[in-house]
């Protein structure tokens, strides 16, 4: 007898951060993105803006076609990525972990996420060293203290646990050919990669021009700067400290003024 059932699980869309790294957009946008995902075939306009989801991202639109994110302020453009993750994943079953940077929390790429979750759910608590983990963040996690604490410097970040995430369910995708990327859908556990940004510079104390150019001009400039956002970051210091400084590439940081 055939199976009635209907496709599983959730919709989470992601940002690379850098090659193989990706960071899940907050639930508000992801649902904001998938709404407009669904709703593209109808309309000829592929391109959305964050600021519809939340004023704080005004300066980010996402391409539903090419599946890019551009930073209408610097040109830095981003690849994104639509992926289904089963009911059974930590986004699955509600759940979201985040660190503190200097700016505000930040999420955990996914399958980070799953190891720190698995462990605290058996109960086990004690210490997590996170440099076993697919992105090998020199960090060590202490559910007691919900801190990740650098295993170099000692430098200390709290450490939240989210439950109750309503990510979109995937039972009414369409089935529309050439809709989710063919790119980057599974980060490498032999990658030799850290959580550390490939363009990280100095935090600018600068005020944003308020003569901001449009996005149509902007867009012309963007292909020339994608092969620097996509380039490998560079060793030392506290990468989360590094990633979590480079303002311009983080569509859920606010800029300090």
């Amino acid at each position: 007898m055939a199976s009635s059932s209907k496709p599983s699980g959730v919709v989470v869309w992601e940002w690379e951060e850098r090659p193989g790294l990706w960071i899940p957009y907050e639930v508000d946008v992801v649902r904001f993105l998938e709404e407009s995902y669904l709703k593209r075939r109808v309309s000829r306009n592929s391109t959305v803006n964050l600021g519809q989801s939340n004023p704080k991202l005004n300066y980010y639109e996402v391409d539903l076609v090419n599946m890019e994110q551009l930073n209408v302020r610097s040109g830095m453009l981003r690849k994104v990525q639509r992926k289904v993750y089963s009911s059974n994943s930590v986004p699955g079953q509600g759940v979201r972990w985040e660190w503190y940077c200097d700016v505000r929390w930040m999420a955990y790429d996914i399958p980070t996420s799953e190891v720190i979750e698995k462990q605290n759910s058996s109960g086990s608590g004690g210490v997590l060293d996170l440099t076993n983990t697919p992105v090998a963040i020199p960090n060590v996690l202490n559910f007691p203290l919900m801190v990740q604490i650098n295993k170099h410097t000692g430098f200390q970040r709290r450490v939240q646990r989210l439950t109750g995430q309503r990510y979109p369910s995937n039972a009414k995708t369409p089935n529309v050919a050439g809709a989710s990327p063919k790119r980057g859908h599974v980060i490498s556990s032999t990658h030799n990669g850290r959580m550390v940004s490939g363009h990280t510079k100095a935090k600018s104390t600068a005020t944003p021009r308020k003569d901001t150019k449009p996005a149509s001009i902007v867009k012309k400039t963007k292909k020339a700067k994608v092969e620097h956002a996509q380039a490998v970051g560079a060793t030392g210091g506290d990468p989360l400290s590094e990633f979590c400084n480079d303002l311009e590439k983080a569509p859920d940081e606010v800029h300090v003024l």
